[in-house]
């Protein structure tokens, strides 16, 4: 779907959901997962700032080559634990990027730029199902997160705090009593 298109569905949307007594409705437009900055300028030039609370972005550290082999979570050597630290400094580029992009249709940031996806995203533990993506986390990861939540601080003018970030893929606790795919 072109960024027009979305932008002309994102406002009917918009406008057929109210807010209630007592409840404010945030509409977060759909954003990217790229430092292509059309579709943000098309959202922010189309939609009403008023309409919108946010447009969304995720950003997925990829420790392999690509997606068919997202690297092990556990077994990995010093190359990737390097390459997987300078993937994640990418997301201050894309907020930065989407960012100026905003200012110039948003000078008071009242649309929030939203990191609604974002963390390390390896290949499943071998013996699991694939389908509930269970993934064991290092100490590597907590870097990561640690690095993303900075990055997040240091923009925190545009990026709202952290109940705008929802999906983080690593655990913050993993109970290995619980069963996995319940």
């Amino acid at each position: 779907m072109t960024p027009q298109i979305y932008s002309d569905q994102f406002k009917k949307y918009a406008s057929f959901c109210p807010d209630y007594p007592g409840t404010h409705l945030r509409k977060i437009a759909s954003g990217v997962y790229s430092s292509k900055t059309n579709r943000t300028e098309t959202l922010m030039k189309n939609i009403p700032h008023d309409m919108m609370r946010g447009i969304s972005i995720h950003c997925y550290v990829v420790p392999g080559d690509n997606w068919n082999y997202k690297g092990s979570a556990t077994h990995f050597d010093e190359q990737e634990y390097f390459t997987s630290l300078k993937k994640t400094l990418l997301m201050d580029t894309l907020i930065c990027e989407h960012s100026a992009v905003m200012d110039k249709y948003d000078p008071v940031t009242k649309v929030a730029l939203c990191v609604d996806e974002w963390g390390i995203w390896t290949d499943v533990e071998p013996g699991t199902n694939k389908n509930f993506l269970c993934q064991q986390h290092s100490l590597r990861d907590g870097l990561l997160a640690a690095s993303f939540l900075n990055i997040f601080n240091n923009n925190s003018d545009r990026v709202p705090h952290l109940k705008c970030q929802d999906n983080f893929v690593s655990d913050v606790i993993r109970n290995p009593s619980i069963k996995e795919g319940l």
